[in-house]
């Protein structure tokens, strides 16, 4: 036991190092991932940098607590991120109260924990951030199953779950009786929040949630399907989106036009506006990365089954990502638009005849002629 010891004294000497890497990676993604997975993961982070924290200062007032308190609220705070992160449209319209049955019993044992003075490695505690670590883990599989996550993420969430679930109720139920007394808890956090951060910034940024932007009466709703317009009337596209966000449709557009020429081009406010391009300065999703392109898209059909998308200038994501590319990604987005009712419609003046025979092999549509449109001011 004596030869762990000067492990356990050069861990805590540098437990600044896992402090500083929560905080700033709670910094990141509340700069650049503004929608409710941003702020969960933000919250997440901030509970492993209070815990961090504690450790690092084990004698101030209130670390004791804090740790105790940490144990029920992290897997809590996980659980919630998850869902909020990969819950589906089968978990959309149940958010709030899957949030407040998972947060209001954390937050109890955790007032209960601090108040009565419960250490953190008191059983009771470990065995209930272990049952809400299971539940966590039986969400992931059911997201999973649903085709919600995709890619790496599935192994990047495992790996992240291990490390919270490993070193945090599992190490302490196990440790504590072996005699031993290791605190890697905020570097193995400090790893499973960096996993977490790498997939919400790179897939997350841009998912928005549809908007309409008014109730008008009457006209005529898109039917569900990807359609597109060429080089002869590819305005109309834009047209037919406008009128369908001003007769109630949820919609958001991605153009390579500025979203402030955009907005003064349409007269739309409220619908979110993704800008197509390569900026260093401004926010702005890659044309060559179709694949957040897809996942964004994924994550709109979801939280608004019935939304109008629009895609300009399907050209450039051409030209940056590759036909055949692009070509899979749009297969997949019409597959999508089946499952969530999601009219997608894209338009570029530039597509060959090959590339207008690819998407109509895949099933895209030309835009009706007497559908929805309405003429630009």
């Amino acid at each position: 036991m004596q030869e762990l010891s000067p492990v356990g004294d050069l861990l805590e000497q540098w437990l600044l190092l896992p402090l500083f890497a929560d905080l700033g990676m709670m910094a990141l993604v509340l700069r650049n991932v503004r929608n409710r997975t941003g702020y969960a993961l933000a919250a997440l982070l901030g509970l492993l940098a209070a815990q961090a924290a504690a450790s690092t200062w084990p004698g101030a007032p209130g670390a004791r607590e804090t740790l105790s308190a940490g144990v029920p609220l992290v897997p809590a705070a996980l659980a919630v991120f998850t869902f909020s992160y990969a819950g589906g449209r089968r978990l959309s319209e149940n958010r709030h109260r899957l949030a407040a049955a998972i947060v209001l019993p954390a937050g109890l044992m955790a007032a209960f924990a601090a108040a009565a003075g419960v250490p953190a490695a008191d059983p009771a505690i470990n065995w209930f951030a272990l049952a809400l670590l299971g539940g966590t883990a039986a969400l992931l599989g059911l997201t999973g199953a649903w085709g919600s996550l995709s890619g790496s993420e599935p192994a990047t969430f495992l790996a992240a779950f291990l490390l919270l679930c490993g070193f945090g109720p599992v190490y302490g139920l196990a440790l504590p009786a072996a005699g031993l007394d290791l605190r890697a808890l905020p570097y193995a956090a400090a790893g499973a929040g960096a996993l977490l951060t790498m997939a919400t910034v790179r897939y997350k940024a841009f998912s928005e949630e549809p908007r309409e932007e008014g109730s008008l009466p009457g006209g005529r709703p898109l039917e569900p399907g990807l359609y597109y317009s060429g080089s002869v009337d590819a305005a109309r596209a834009r047209s037919a989106f406008i009128d369908a966000v001003r007769h109630g449709a949820p919609g958001a557009a991605f153009t390579r036009t500025h979203p402030a020429a955009w907005r003064r081009r349409t007269g739309l406010g409220r619908v979110p506006v993704i800008w197509l391009a390569q900026s260093s300065y401004e926010r702005s999703l890659p044309p060559g990365d179709v694949g957040v392109l897809s996942h964004t898209l994924r994550d709109m059909g979801e939280q608004r089954p019935g939304c109008a998308v629009l895609i300009e200038d399907v050209d450039y994501l051409v030209a940056n990502a590759g036909h055949y590319r692009t070509v899979d990604v749009l297969g997949e987005v019409r597959e999508l638009a089946g499952r969530t009712s999601m009219a997608v419609l894209l338009s570029s003046e530039l597509l060959t005849d090959e590339e207008r025979g690819d998407l109509r092999r895949l099933g895209a549509r030309p835009l009706p002629r007497d559908g929805p449109a309405a003429e630009l001011a």
